[in-house]
């Protein structure tokens, strides 16, 4: 099933004065959004209202925009992969539970404070990450805390939840280089005129498949495997699942407010569903299937074929695949159109995600 978004009712843009001198501009859309950003998350009165919205129904902030002229190109392509055999993840576990039915209870999950915990044992910090002085543990929780919404403190749930994400959003990232570069290194295979093993043959089948490509257009299949920057997949994360804090994201592990129908698929009901409606939000066993989904969706769903051309083209530029460039694809994403994709850079800017598109996983060993 296609996983589904929220693409009616997209706003006009609004056209850009283009007498504005470009670093004025810049200037002035980073200072207002930092203003209305800090502003919106930090002030006690609407941490409520804010942080624990089922979904993005939020009223989001006007931003000004910023040229795509002005965006940053200067972030380094991702690394390249560790090789599979030493990437084993850490894993912060959870008592076994029995099947799950999310219609009738939450998925019980642990404490910030276990998580704290496990954080510091790794001896992870965001500011080292941002300074590329450590590279990220490889730690995959494997539920959405269930006291995040308990901690009024808006740096230390900021902190708990990107230190959650971001080895999640690597892992699945590291994944999708491997499969990158293995479908690149049959292509030239078969390109040079080499018979493929039964193994590769029925792998790069599987690959068509699940990427819905036809067999043999190469191109378009590495435009859809292929990685989502962090400081998007965080700062998308945040806006959705209200830094973890909504219905969906406690009892579901939902972290990206993706949309299932049906009566036989995994999801939790909306609350304040409009009557004829039929949608649930995803449910998923663990936040990494969360992540992995998302990126899927964006890989391939055709309302972001805007969102991988301008990846694309950030390639053969030779350029970083970085969050703010690509956040102009996703005016599909959310009703909100235009001011969503405002809103997604302006988390990023303000909470300083950038350098993030650079983190490394650590290796497994360290």
């Amino acid at each position: 099933m296609t996983d589904a978004t929220m693409m009616g009712g997209l706003p006009p843009q609004v056209g850009r004065n283009e007498r504005w001198m470009p670093l004025f501009a810049l200037g002035f859309a980073a200072g207002v959004g930092a203003v209305l950003a800090v502003s919106m998350l930090q002030t006690p009165v609407s941490l409520t209202d804010t942080l624990r919205r089922d979904r993005a129904s939020i009223e989001l902030p006007v931003v000004p925009r910023i040229p795509m002229s002005l965006l940053p190109t200067d972030l380094s392509p991702p690394p390249s992969p560790v090789d599979a055999s030493d990437a084993a993840p850490i894993r912060v576990p959870v008592p076994e539970l029995p099947a799950r039915d999310v219609s009738a209870a939450p998925v019980p999950s642990f404490s910030v404070a276990s998580l704290e915990t496990e954080f510091d044992a790794l001896d992870y910090r965001l500011a080292d990450i941002r300074t590329q002085s450590s590279g990220v543990p490889r730690l995959v929780a494997e539920a959405v805390p269930g006291d995040l919404e308990e901690i009024q403190d808006i740096p230390r749930r900021k902190a708990v939840f990107f230190k959650m994400v971001l080895p999640l959003v690597l892992i699945a990232n590291e994944r999708l280089e491997a499969d990158r570069a293995r479908i690149a290194d049959l292509r030239a295979q078969e390109e040079s005129g080499q018979n493929l093993n039964a193994e590769d043959s029925d792998w790069l089948a599987r690959q068509f498949e699940l990427y819905r490509v036809e067999e043999g257009d190469w191109d378009i299949l590495l435009r859809r495997v292929d990685v989502v920057p962090p400081s998007l997949a965080m700062a998308q994360a945040a806006i959705e699942s209200g830094w973890g804090t909504s219905r969906f994201a406690r009892e579901g592990n939902a972290l990206f407010g993706q949309w299932v129908w049906g009566d036989d698929a995994d999801g939790i009901v909306p609350e304040d569903r409009v009557e004829g409606m039929t949608h649930k939000i995803r449910a998923f066993d663990t936040p990494l299937q969360a992540v992995m989904a998302y990126i899927k969706n964006l890989n391939t769903h055709r309302a972001y074929r805007g969102f991988r051309d301008i990846r694309a083209n950030l390639r053969r530029q030779g350029a970083g695949i970085n969050g703010m460039t690509l956040a102009e694809g996703l005016e599909s994403y959310s009703e909100k159109g235009r001011d969503y994709i405002d809103f997604v850079r302006s988390i990023i800017s303000v909470n300083k995600l950038r350098p993030f598109d650079r983190a490394r996983l650590r290796d497994a060993r360290a």
